[in-house]
């Protein structure tokens, strides 16, 4: 399976979270998908940058060493012209890979699936970039 960061931004729509910023809303978006083969040299961890998340929302130190069943950014599968896409959101208060041993099932099976991390109201995010984000990022 391969999986993938992406952002989205609303520029119609001040985020109204923090509407004095005047900054347009933002969303995150992980997504896993069917994918070529690839080197398992490439698995990706279950957390993006385990260390920010670790020392930022005192996560136990375990959770730098958990890995996942796919690889970040590898080239969708070319075995069918279409796919099944599921969007999942995880809930309040909690974040975009909160069930990806699910999202990695789904995706072994056909489906993409785009996770929504919903800023301020997730656990936390990162973007494409890396920059990591957390419900209390802002207060």
């Amino acid at each position: 399976m391969g999986t993938k960061y992406l952002l989205f931004v609303d520029k119609k729509r001040i985020d109204p979270f923090y509407p004095e910023t005047k900054a347009n809303r933002e969303v995150t978006v992980r997504v896993w998908y069917p994918a070529k083969k690839f080197n398992q040299n490439l698995i990706s961890k279950y957390l993006k940058n385990p260390t920010i998340v670790i020392k930022e929302l005192n996560f136990p130190q375990f959770y730098s060493t958990i890995e996942t069943h796919s690889a970040e950014n590898i080239p969708l599968s070319n075995d069918v012209e279409t796919f099944p896409v599921l969007i999942y959101n995880h809930g309040w208060c909690e974040h975009f890979g909160h069930n990806t041993i699910l999202m990695e099932e789904l995706a072994s099976h056909g489906y993409i699936i785009f996770s929504i991390a919903h800023h301020c109201e997730a656990k936390f995010s990162f973007y494409p970039d890396e920059k990591f984000i957390s419900k209390d990022f802002y207060h």
